[in-house]
């Protein structure tokens, strides 16, 4: 076989060397034809493993998982078990990044850590709607101001106020 008589679609990229390191043969690779894909052939790219999509429609496998990823479709994975090291993680990062990590959908960490009664990594602080006085303040004064007026102000929430004893009220 002749250079010139190679397909344009192969490439001469392995080599093989002699003992003596000198060029015995080449071989050539064949670079995959790139085919246009149908609509119908689209819609089930990411839905159907690539394998059966690949025996379904006469081509390679590296050429679906080109086009699937080309495209930025995603082969979902199915539902697997939860290992001990996984479970360990649980709480020791929020959710969302826990979830990233083991390749697993965003919510499947929340669940699992709400299943085993797990708290959260950073808990949500605990929102408190603002009084018509506090709007009033805004733009009077400034940040570090308002922060002093509100320390020496009356509590504002029942964690602030001071507890009393059956023993206090009693009285």
């Amino acid at each position: 076989m002749l250079v010139h008589d190679i397909p344009p679609v192969f490439t001469w990229s392995a080599v093989a060397k002699t003992a003596g390191g000198g060029r015995l043969w080449t071989v050539p690779h064949a670079k995959p034809i790139p085919r246009s894909w149908t609509v119908a052939e689209l819609e089930q790219l990411g839905k159907v493993p690539d394998s059966v999509l690949a025996r379904r429609f006469h081509c390679a496998i590296k050429e679906v998982v080109m086009e699937r990823e080309r495209r930025g479709i995603a082969l979902p994975t199915g539902p697997r078990r939860w290992t001990a090291r996984e479970l360990l993680l649980l709480g020791k990062m929020n959710d969302h990044e826990l979830a990233r990590r083991l390749r697993r959908p965003k919510h499947y960490a929340q669940r699992q850590r709400i299943q085993l009664k797990i708290p959260p990594f950073k808990p949500r602080a605990r929102f408190r709607a603002w009084k018509p006085s506090e709007f009033l303040i805004l733009g009077t004064m400034t940040d570090a101001e308002a922060g002093e007026n509100e320390v020496n102000a009356a509590p504002t929430s029942r964690s602030d106020q001071p507890c009393l004893h059956q023993s206090q009220t009693r009285a």
